[in-house]
Order: C-alpha cells, then structure tokens, then sequence
C-alpha cells in the first residue's frame, strides 16, 4: 500500500546523503539554485530531495503527501521549517528519513499480517 512512498522516500534520503541544503530546493556542483529534477542538481533540501525522487520514479504527488505527513508528525512543525533551522545536522535530517521510511515499512507489514475474512 505504502511501497510508492516508502520508494521515493527512499530516493529522496539517497538525494540527501550525497547533498544536504537549507534554503533552496536544490543546487548545482557550483552552488546555483536549480530544479531538483535537473541532471545537475547535487545538493537538496528536503522538499527537494522528495521531488527528486517523485521525478526519479516518474510518480504522482499523492505518495508525496504521505511522505510529508509522516515528516510533519516526526518533526512536530513544518518540515521546510525544520529543515531550514539553523543548527540542523544533516545527521538529524537522515536519521529523521530513515525513520519515516521505517514507518512505511512497519505499516505495510502490518497489512500483510492482517487475517484474511473466510
């Protein structure tokens, strides 16, 4: 149920583990603004990096939102705000995907465990 938003998720904490940004969706190698589904985007933020992934798997914005509800209720706030705090680690960024993807993971287990009615 959850596989397209647990696949993106996990495409956008790829996209992040070779660039973390705040401020920006994306930059290029030399640090310029672009779109993060340019061939030239190296570094994202997290909004970013889920759209990198969505255009990376050619998916709709639906699994997007599932993404982003999982972030909000991790972060307690918006999740382009906490990603722009000042002082946020890249680490915490990471750590806080691999979660949510977890969280996919755990609810599509839990649908697989579920009995089947006779």
């Amino acid at each position: 149920m959850y596989d397209r938003s647990r696949n993106i998720a996990i495409a956008a904490r790829v996209a992040l583990a070779r660039g973390w940004i705040q401020g920006h969706q994306a930059h290029d190698a030399n640090g310029n603004f672009c779109d993060p589904s340019d061939d030239r985007a190296v570094s994202f933020c997290i909004i970013g990096a889920i759209e990198r992934g969505r255009s990376e798997l050619v998916e709709g914005y639906w699994p997007c939102t599932q993404i982003l509800e999982r972030l909000r209720k991790k972060v307690c706030t918006s999740p382009v705000a906490w990603n722009d705090e000042p002082g946020r680690t890249k680490e915490e960024v990471l750590a806080t995907f691999d979660a949510v993807i977890a969280d996919f993971e755990a609810s599509d287990a839990d649908l697989v465990a579920l009995p089947v009615p006779a």
